[in-house]
């Protein structure tokens, strides 16, 4: 982390060089910090440093708390006011809203001033503000050896829990959850002395069968169990034991405990440090028969049997969607998935292989094509000389977002790759370009025919921040684009043709599966078949990206390559990009993200991704459906405030969090805090470019 003056205006700016983020604090004279020890702060920071001044400025409004030096709650943002005044003492005040942990300290009185794009602080006078900072980048503790016998990844699973920085309801709030230890295959068990150890609390009694084993990944890690074998499966804690089991089978048990215990730890946490009014709390508890606050500070062996006492469906209105499930072939080599798929809390669900895949390519127009390809069925166009096929999951989607480990290429959602989820967990946090948290993007547009969509340069850098370092190159040979691709950046986008023989350059085709290496950190495929490209990018060390699974006209693809840039831009993950243009637009379903599908380019202005949709008027007053995707920033647990609603109340982040009312005024000053996509009438539109008058005329 890095805090240091602004060199050419009054302020500090914390930089974080690895993730990529920004966040500048500005102050009405120049300051000079001067670094202090961490320890200044009560809070676990890995910075710190002290300046003077009388003022502070944030571009933050809401996620702000301020407290005393015992801990106490005096104020947060939440509080259905834009101003307040704190009478002298010290305190402390947490950005929660910032791309990184923010905190700084202050003594004496503290005058808090709010508007729709920012908050100041004032102190009276000029005083002396200890400022520190940690990056929301978790690094796995160490390794866990297993071989293919079961009972050694139990052993290892077991383990997953020595991660949780705190076994109490707290533990729902991601910044309390550290990555598990990663687990690789090899001749014996063997725990890296770098892995911390604990006790567990509660045990999940399993067959030892990898069928059973890996769909408990995430609620072994959340639970901090031991896993051990026995021929029913079921969760116990202490005296109390449960049945993993039910109508719709093992899984959907799994998953039913880990929504209902998480969803109930969210609510119990409320009463402690974090005493916000939380919008699900206010639902639910009416209808319980618990206490939630009593139930925060007692042992876990008595909080599940209350937990699990309450009937799933007085809970499940409640609950927004999961933000994740990943099918699974259950073999050997994917046991090295657990430890990533844990920490991203996702349902993990056992699949076999996927029958051969049939399915014709959409009628599409008699169109200008990225590459030369007959209207063949996918299996036979696309996969014609090698194994991996194209298919879709089977079933309705029950999460926000879907994902598939194992041989074959899904529509419609990502493929989770090895190679991207351990590039992106064990970067170096000193490594190479972690002196500048400059965004460097290098676009190759390798055919003059497509030159239109080279102008995404533009959507690229349409905010203050971040920053982005943005190159063009036209009809590159085979040695400038392995230039390219070698040397470090952290986005590539590759505009024109791919065949069988590689990415056409003006000298031929250069084959990317005969690189050695790879350091575009993500990259945009976008030519006709471009999944194979693509893959051999992951492999060779690129963390994620999106490619193509067939052939795609030139219109379509400008069309698509133009919306993901500007999605990618202002924050939204890989997937969750196309999520959006695949409900909207009817070609995006071809594209597929590879590798760490959670990827983002770069940060939010807000601590999540809105979609907003304008659904209907009526007398003046516009409908409005919210949407709520996580950032790279933020993951399950995450609470906030939303600008959408006057009510002072937090709400839990995952897809839909309501329908509102507006006013055109309040829809323009809404439209104006942000640039977010908008949905009219299924098109996408942008807030920034939009006027109240422009809806009504859209609707």
């Amino acid at each position: 982390m890095i805090l240091e003056a602004f060199s050419d205006s009054k302020g500090i700016e914390i930089t974080d060089p690895i993730e990529k983020t920004r966040f500048p604090i500005r102050t009405p004279t120049r300051v000079s910090p001067a670094d202090v020890a961490v320890s200044d702060l009560d809070f676990p920071v890995e910075t710190a440093v002290e300046i003077r001044t009388s003022t502070i400025e944030i571009p933050l409004s809401r996620g702000i708390f301020v407290r005393d030096f015992d801990g106490r709650l005096r104020f947060e943002s939440g509080e259905n006011s834009d101003e307040a005044r704190l009478p002298s003492d010290d305190y402390v005040v947490e950005l929660s809203n910032a791309p990184m942990k923010v905190y700084f300290s202050v003594s004496g009185p503290v005058s808090f001033e709010r508007n729709h794009s920012g908050s100041t602080f004032s102190f009276e006078r000029e005083r002396r503000i200890v400022i520190g900072a940690r990056s929301q980048f978790q690094k796995p503790p160490g390794t866990i050896t297993v071989t293919d016998d079961a009972d050694d990844i139990m052993r290892a699973m077991s383990v997953f829990g020595s991660a949780l920085k705190t076994t109490s309801p707290e533990r729902s709030y991601p910044t309390l959850r550290g990555h598990p230890p990663l687990i690789e295959r090899g001749e014996e068990f063997h725990v890296s002395s770098s892995i911390p150890s604990s006790a567990t609390e509660t045990t999940l009694v399993l067959p030892p069968e990898r069928e059973y084993l890996y769909p408990a990944t995430s609620l072994a890690y959340y639970l901090n169990s031991s896993v051990v074998p026995g021929k029913q499966p079921r969760l116990v804690a202490g005296d109390f034991e449960y049945e993993l089991d039910g109508d719709d089978g093992y899984e959907a048990a799994v998953e039913r405990v880990l929504r209902q215990v998480f969803f109930l730890d969210c609510l119990t946490r409320t009463n402690e440090f974090y005493s916000v009014q939380l919008h699900e709390r206010e639902v639910v508890e009416p209808r319980l028969d618990i206490d939630l606050d009593a139930l925060f500070d007692t042992p876990v062996t008595e909080r599940l049997p209350a937990y699990l006492g309450v009937p799933f469906e007085t809970l499940e209105p409640a609950i927004s969607p999961w933000h994740l499930a990943v099918d699974t072939v259950p073999s050997e080599r994917n046991v090295e998935y657990l430890p990533f798929l844990a920490n991203k809390l996702a349902f993990v669900r056992t699949a076999r292989l996927p029958s051969e895949a049939t399915e014709k390519a959409p009628e599409l127009m008699h169109e200008f094509y990225r590459a030369g390809a007959t209207d063949s069925p996918i299996s036979t166009d696309i996969e014609s000389k090698t194994r991996p096929e194209i298919f879709e999951l089977k079933g309705e989607p029950d999460t926000i977002e879907r994902a598939w480990v194992g041989p074959g290429y899904p529509l419609r959602w990502s493929k989770l790759t090895y190679d991207g989820l351990y590039a992106k967990a064990t970067r170096n946090r000193t490594a190479e370009n972690a002196s500048t948290s400059t965004i460097d993007v290098t676009i190759v547009c390798n055919d003059t025919a497509m030159q239109d969509e080279s102008d995404v340069v533009r959507y690229y850098d349409l905010r203050e921040l971040p920053r982005f370092d943005i190159s063009v190159h036209h009809r590159t040979t085979k040695a400038e684009l392995e230039k390219h691709l070698i040397e470090q950046s952290d986005f590539f986008h590759y505009i024109g043709h791919i065949s069988d023989d590689g990415i056409q350059c003006e000298d031929g085709y250069l084959d990317a599966r005969g690189l050695s290496e790879v350091n575009a950190a993500m990259f945009l495929l976008n030519a006709c078949n471009s999944y194979r490209q693509g893959t051999a990018l992951i492999e060779r060390g690129s963390t994620a990206g999106i490619a193509t699974l067939s052939k795609v006209s030139n219109t379509t693809a400008t069309d698509i390559g133009r919306s993901l840039v500007q999605l990618l831009s202002i924050g939204f993950q890989l997937q969750t990009a196309l999520t959006v243009l695949n409900r909207i637009k009817l070609i995006g379903y071809r594209y597929i993200a590879l590798g760490d599908s959670s990827k983002t380019l770069c940060q939010s202005e807000s601590v999540v991704t809105p979609v907003i949709r304008v659904k209907d008027i009526d007398s003046e007053i516009f409908e409005v459906e919210m949407d709520m995707y996580p950032t790279r920033d933020t993951h399950r647990g995450t609470i906030l405030e939303t600008a959408a609603e006057n009510a002072s109340r937090y709400r839990l982040l995952a897809g839909k969090i309501g329908t509102f009312e507006f006013t055109p005024g309040r829809l323009e000053e809404y439209f104006a805090m942000e640039r977010s996509p908008v949905e009219i009438d299924g098109e996408l539109y942008w807030s920034d470019e939009l006027s109240a008058e422009e809806v009504t005329e859209l609707l």
